[in-house]
């Protein structure tokens, strides 16, 4: 009975832009969880740096048993430098224990559908090699084999042409 409440419970996932302080802070909260105390990256790397100024900003919350919006998860788009018709997708971060359930998918899905919105016709994202299965079962495409190092480990770049 647990599990199937469990399982219940994730299809209430309510994912929204995140407009005020109060939300951007809740999408910081939710990167520093992952990326600097899960990963072991550093603040200045994975919190919210300049970039946030232009970027549109999404926060996955969940209810708990009281009612209370819990974050789970964020994502982020920043313009793609020299190219008005492309964004880059970027700062996937979804709490451990919400894992596996489909939240990435979610927030991955809502900014695609945000990114049309803003007139954008293709993501880019950057992502480890061992990351990449999971994106291009999400339609991202390797274009090219390149290695290059971000913030001290191997990435490659992925590309969705053309958004649905």
């Amino acid at each position: 009975m647990d599990n199937n409440k469990a399982s219940t419970s994730f299809q209430n996932i309510h994912i929204q832009r995140a407009v005020t302080q109060e939300e951007k802070t809740k999408c910081e909260d939710v990167r520093i969880d992952v990326f600097v105390k899960e990963l072991g990256f550093s603040r200045e790397l994975r919190g919210i740096d300049s970039r946030d100024a232009t970027a549109i900003l999404l926060l996955a919350t969940m209810g708990d048993e009281n009612g209370v919006n819990i974050p789970i998860g964020t994502i982020r788009m920043v313009p793609c430098k020299d190219d008005n018709s492309s964004g880059t997708l970027s700062r996937l971060a979804v709490r451990s224990h919400y894992r596996g359930k489909g939240v990435g998918r979610k927030l991955i899905h809502a900014l695609e559908v945000a990114a049309k919105d803003e007139g954008k016709v293709s993501l880019m994202l950057e992502c480890q090699p061992q990351k990449r299965g999971y994106y291009e079962s999400l339609g991202y495409i390797l274009e090219d084999d390149t290695i290059h190092m971000r913030v001290g480990t191997p990435h490659q770049k992925l590309w969705k042409r053309h958004l649905l």
